[in-house]
């Protein structure tokens, strides 16, 4: 009993300092507003009757528990470790203040009540004049709050009216003098609590309504009651720096021991206020937008009368929007069909309260019109249909538009029964929903056998059907397209098949159908085997060009041996000869001369015997150059025109890439030589673009290069190679009679250092 006196005894010391009266405790007990006031350690000095009235009345165990001498802090932590929302940042910022590193804290939270939730407005403040402590007001602010998201649900174009709406707390005496001030109050008119005490209510009223105000003030101490103030007019409040905001106020009265007080719950409503004419200004350009809209738009009472008209529906109907407004349809005297049409969807969007459309038929001047009507209802205050408004458009063109469609998809089905390809549709039963004629023609029956049926009741092959149910439960239950391939025994013989099933999705995501899509590869099957059997003959022709490439080496080997080797060792005989029985001088520069023809001759077969082996003029000279020579004694040795041409390359071309290409060159040049009889060669190295081309071609009598693969060929074999070993595509194009042509081209120049 000592300690719960002691404690209340230091409530009203902690309370007193902030206030004028003695009477404080009774002040804050008469607040709307849940009032904890704390010592310096978190303990719970006092709680005003509205807080302890709201934790009996909604029977919160935390609540009842947060009384004096329990530690309010600790209640909080346990909201932490309870996971309450907020409740991490309350805690942080009651220990802020407590600890003076805050000199206020404020937040916002929702109470979740039994029967439903409800929004308050925390403030944490010191208490003035203390050592320590605070006192924490939680205001109600459920009505603004539902409020404010009652309006971000109305209109996405309007932000939160009152976003973060505060409200402001003040108890004056009867002459006027600050008794109570909240922390909102400081923020809303830039005072503080302790100028405020010292100070008048008149500070706060605007200069030029302060002596109106003081009358008021009096009349309503004479009177007082629980009621807004000044219903009707602009209210306005009037911060510490001279600036003027309107302001919404409710008053109330609390009668303590030291006499009566008012208490005014002041409501900054700037934004309200801007919201508002933001409000009027959207409802403008929405008129604005209406009378300019391309549609018809009209506005229905339930009496069936136009309320609005825009100009497109003046144009349409050809009355004016003053004529129309406050008259029917039919008092307008409109062809009697349309309120024949509209009146009864129009009742019907009154009495069910749901949207509704329709087309018709509107005659016109310039001819008859075809328009999509949609009406919507508009909802009064009390949940009925106090409205419908009405959106009409053209749709002469979609209407002409659909018959083109139709006329479309016709077309589409005689291309899909006309499709070489076997085309189907199966639903997520492995019915047939359709076949086009060809796959009634492959399978042998009519396209009216399949409509409705399963594989296996169709008659197909068992393998096939088992193969299919696989396949398509992969389709429906992934959704992602699959590719098969099976055998088909068709009426005139075995056949290979390739379906793609693609599946088709409904509105919302799943696979409602699967599109299957056959196609008959037994033709390119068989050229796959084609293609096999020629790669394997490659594969056997690079062997042998290995084989020739190591004779080539053996005859280099012999050459070498047989011939340089030998007039090498000849020459050195005689000059050992010379040497040994030098004669006169004539007969020694006879014998010198003959000397050196043989070794110019020596020189000679082995410089040719080099260049066969490597052209060294591609390293020193350079492609063209060398191409140019290589063409030049070709023409010489074998007494036929040759042509080389040639543009400035972009760049120099890699020495392997020029090797390469001059081989290609030499075989084309040698292949020529043997087989085509040519009297003319034309030779060219251009660039394409990023492509570098080689082509060599003659006026001789061709061949047919499907007859020849294969079938020996070990030139165009190694041109291949080189082509391949270059990332070229090397091309032959020859045709008996008619020459050839050999080119070489390698792609992206770029990538050539």
């Amino acid at each position: 009993m000592a300690k719960k006196t002691a404690e209340s005894k230091s409530a009203k010391n902690l309370v007193a300092p902030a206030t004028k009266r003695s009477d404080g405790y009774a002040i804050l007990n008469s607040l709307v507003g849940h009032i904890v006031v704390l010592n310096p350690d978190g303990t719970i000095l006092f709680t005003n009757e509205a807080w302890n009235r709201f934790a009996r009345e909604n029977g919160n165990p935390p609540l009842r528990a947060a009384e004096p001498g329990a530690n309010y802090l600790e209640i909080w932590k346990r909201a932490v470790s309870d996971g309450v929302p907020g409740a991490p940042a309350i805690l942080s910022g009651l220990k802020g203040v407590l600890a003076g590193k805050q000199k206020r804290f404020s937040s916002e939270y929702p109470c979740d009540l039994p029967d439903e939730q409800r929004w308050f407005a925390m403030n944490v403040a010191p208490l003035e004049g203390t050592k320590g402590g605070v006192v924490t007001s939680h205001l109600d602010i459920t009505r603004s709050k539902r409020a404010e998201m009652a309006v971000q649900k109305s209109s996405a174009t309007i932000q939160a009216l009152l976003d973060s709406a505060t409200q402001s707390i003040v108890a004056v005496d009867q002459a006027g003098n600050f008794v109570i001030v909240n922390a909102s109050t400081e923020r809303m008119f830039g005072y503080t609590r302790g100028e405020l005490l010292e100070q008048n209510l008149e500070v706060l009223v605007p200069e030029a309504k302060r002596g109106r105000h003081a009358g008021y003030h009096k009349i309503y101490f004479d009177e007082p009651q629980t009621r807004p103030m000044g219903i009707g007019l602009e209210l306005e409040g009037r911060r510490k720096d001279g600036t003027v905001f309107p302001v919404e106020i409710g008053l109330s009265t609390v009668a303590t021991p030291e006499g009566r007080l008012g208490v005014a719950f002041v409501t900054d409503i700037t934004e309200r206020k801007r919201v508002e004419a933001l409000l009027h200004q959207r409802e403008q350009e929405v008129k604005t937008l209406l009378d300019n809209s391309p549609d018809v738009v009209v506005r229905f009472d339930r009496d069936l009368r136009y309320t609005y008209a825009n100009t497109v529906a003046e144009r349409v109907t050809g009355y004016p929007r003053e004529t129309m407004v406050g008259k029917t349809q039919r008092e307008l005297g409109m062809p009697r069909h349309v309120p024949g049409l509209f009146d009864p969807v129009l009742r019907g969007v009154f009495e069910m309260g749901r949207p509704d459309v329709f087309e018709f038929l509107y005659p016109t001047p310039s001819g008859d019109t075809y328009w999509e009507a949609r009406f919507i209802p508009e909802f009064g205050e009390d949940g009925t249909v106090a409205s419908v408004i009405n959106f009409g458009r053209d749709i002469t063109d979609r209407h002409h538009l659909d018959d083109a469609l139709r006329q479309r998809e016709q077309e589409v089905k005689t291309l899909l029964d006309n499709s070489p390809d076997v085309i189907l549709r199966v639903d997520r039963e492995i019915r047939y929903r359709y076949v086009n004629s060809t796959t009634a023609r492959v399978a042998g029956l009519t396209p009216e056998a399949f409509l409705g049926k399963t594989p296996r009741e169709v008659g197909l092959p068992e393998n096939l059907c088992d193969l299919w149910a696989r396949t398509l439960k992969g389709v429906f239950d992934s959704g992602l397209p699959q590719i098969i391939e099976f055998s088909f025994p068709s009426p005139e013989a075995e056949t290979v098949w390739e379906e793609r099933l693609v599946p088709e999705f409904a509105a919302d995501g799943t696979v409602q159908s699967v599109l299957v899509i056959g196609r008959d590869i037994t033709e390119r099957k068989e050229l796959e085997k084609v293609t096999e059997t020629h790669a394997a003959e490659f594969r056997a022709l690079a062997a042998r060009l290995l084989t020739v490439a190591e004779e080539e080496r053996r005859m280099v080997s012999r050459e070498l041996h047989d011939n340089l080797v030998q007039q090498l060792a000849s020459l050195a005989f005689d000059v050992g000869g010379l040497v040994a029985e030098i004669p006169s001088r004539n007969r020694a520069r006879n014998r010198l001369q003959a000397l050196q023809a043989r070794v110019v001759k020596v020189s000679e077969e082995a410089r040719h015997l080099a260049y066969e082996m490597h052209p060294s003029m591609v390293d020193d000279l350079g492609l063209v150059i060398s191409l140019t020579a290589l063409c030049d004694e070709f023409a010489k040795e074998q007494n036929i025109i040759v042509e080389f041409k040639d543009e400035s390359l972009p760049r120099p071309i890699p020495q392997e890439v020029a090797s390469g290409l001059y081989r290609i060159a030499q075989e084309s040049l040698q292949n020529i030589v043997k087989h085509a009889h040519a009297k003319h060669v034309t030779a060219q190295l251009v660039t394409e673009g990023e492509e570098l081309r080689l082509s060599i071609e003659d006026d001789g009598v061709g061949f047919d290069p499907a007859a020849v693969k294969g079938k020996g060929g070990l030139g165009l074999v190694s041109m291949e190679e080189r082509a391949r070993l270059l990332g070229a595509k090397l091309s032959i194009e020859s045709k008996l009679g008619h020459g050839t042509r050999v080119a070489v081209v390698v792609p992206d120049l770029k990538r050539l250092p």
